[in-house]
């Protein structure tokens, strides 16, 4: 139970000494293996490498690195009712208008 939250601390999963005792505590009343499933479960929080460099969480926009932009959520969710052969169209239309964009930004055309 002791080596599995010493790796958890490793892995950024544990990172209070107060969670760390409670997951003890889990561990030693459930077991080993649903101390691994819960261990599993929690997020990783840590946010530097295994030779110490940082590794941001955070884009320049302050979103979670990887995410979607709210640009793009939001047209997801605007997209979410679409048929297939209407988000085809859209996809489209919209690829039309992008390769029309002249340098500064404006579409060439409309």
């Amino acid at each position: 139970v002791s080596a599995l939250v010493a790796t958890a601390k490793a892995d950024g999963r544990a990172t209070t000494k107060a969670l760390r005792d409670e997951l003890r505590t889990y561990g030693n009343a459930n077991g080993t293996t649903k101390l691994k499933a819960l261990i599993a479960s929690l997020p990783k929080v840590g946010r530097t490498g295994a030779d110490g460099e940082r590794i941001p969480h955070l884009d320049a926009n302050g979103g979670p690195v990887g995410a979607p932009s709210v640009s793009q959520q939001t047209q997801e969710m605007a997209m979410a009712d679409l048929s297939p052969d209407a988000r085809k169209e859209y996809e489209k239309i919209r690829a039309t208008v992008a390769a029309n964009r002249g340098a500064n930004g404006v579409v060439k055309g409309y």
